[in-house]
């Protein structure tokens, strides 16, 4: 039976009957005398996998493994291992040091501090270190010195959103790490969750947006994201006031922060204009509809004071003239070209 998954495995992955040789061989010398053909079969599967299955290139290979021999023992040493190193271990170490770059000094000293779990603990946290661009010891004890504080800031920024996770690795190393290394503090984007939750952006890919954004314009520390959010809690304020003109009762959403900036940003409407508009709206039966529509004319007819709105029949105001708009239809390039001014800012 022996000899047959022997034969199987030669047929199945095309290997040399020299190479299986070898591998044995190989095998032999690492474990003994004693080896089981499981063992065998799963290292010469695994070796055929990655493209060895000639006499030349297993040869090339187990000589490449044998090299770092001296290597992986002082790795097994500093695991606290009492066994010999086997194909696996081997293999792990090719990864550590030539595909992700590790210094065997540093692996060591990784090895060092690993309590449980062997080669596979060990694997986990340089897996976790290459990830997240650490490749020297300096850097990987400053991360574990801050790791506690990246725990504690997660857990705050959760708490402020109203999230629950049982896990925190996957969202420090996704979000929260990034964050930091872009140069926010702990008080900032907690100031940011606060402000997420305040704006109905309850969930961490909303809060990431948001982060960007506030990088973006440069708003990275306490004193300019404070500036910022005074700023916004005062817009709030002055659409609070256009509201209770109107008798309008209901919290402050995005969609009224955006025609606020259109019409007093985009159109320059002053603050008079607007609250006499809004005093009009009322007893409208939509009046925010109706404010809008009333700004909407007086900008198109170029009005800018309250004596020059008084002059209107602000009850009569019809929509602007279509122009044919309905009538005929727009071409391709005429679609385009007018949602293309729509993301111009400078429309």
């Amino acid at each position: 039976n022996e000899y047959d998954e022997y034969y199987n495995l030669m047929e199945s992955y095309h290997i040399e009957d020299k190479a299986l040789l070898t591998i044995i061989g190989y095998c032999i010398r690492l474990k003994g005398a004693s080896i089981t053909y499981p063992y065998i079969l799963a290292v010469a599967k695994n070796l055929a996998h990655e493209g060895y299955t000639t006499y030349d290139r297993v040869q090339e290979k187990l000589s490449e493994l044998d090299l770092y021999d001296k290597d992986l023992q002082a790795v097994i040493k500093a695991l606290g291992l009492r066994r010999g190193a086997d194909y696996n271990d081997r293999s792990m170490l090719l990864k550590w040091k030539n595909e992700y770059g590790f210094a065997l000094e540093t692996i060591i000293q990784v090895a060092k501090r690993v309590k449980k779990g062997g080669i596979q603990t060990l694997d986990m946290l340089l897996s976790r270190y290459h990830d997240n661009k650490l490749f020297s010891l300096r850097e990987i004890d400053a991360f574990e010195e801050n790791r506690d504080k990246l725990y504690d800031m997660t857990r705050r920024i959760l708490k402020i959103l109203g999230l629950r996770y049982e896990s925190f690795d996957y969202i420090i190393e996704s979000y929260v790490l990034p964050w930091t290394t872009m140069g926010f503090s702990a008080e900032v984007l907690e100031k940011i969750a606060d402000y997420c939750f305040k704006h109905n952006v309850r969930e961490l890919e909303g809060m990431n947006s948001t982060v960007y954004k506030f990088y973006k314009k440069g708003l990275v520390s306490i004193e300019s994201i404070s500036e910022f959010l005074r700023a916004s809690l005062t817009l709030d304020e002055e659409i609070k006031k256009l509201f209770a003109e109107m008798n309008l009762s209901r919290p402050v959403v995005s969609r009224d922060r955006d025609f606020y900036r259109t019409w007093t940003h985009s159109w320059n409407i002053s603050a008079e204009l607007l609250y006499y508009a809004a005093s009009l709206a009322k007893d409208k039966a939509s009046p925010m509809a109706y404010l809008n529509s009333v700004l909407s004319s007086w900008y198109g007819k170029g009005i800018k004071t309250v004596k020059e709105a008084e002059k209107t029949a602000a009850d009569k105001i019809a929509p602007a003239p279509q122009q044919n708009f309905i009538e005929r239809n727009l071409s391709a390039e005429e679609l385009n070209a007018m949602f293309d001014r729509l993301d111009d800012d400078d429309v």
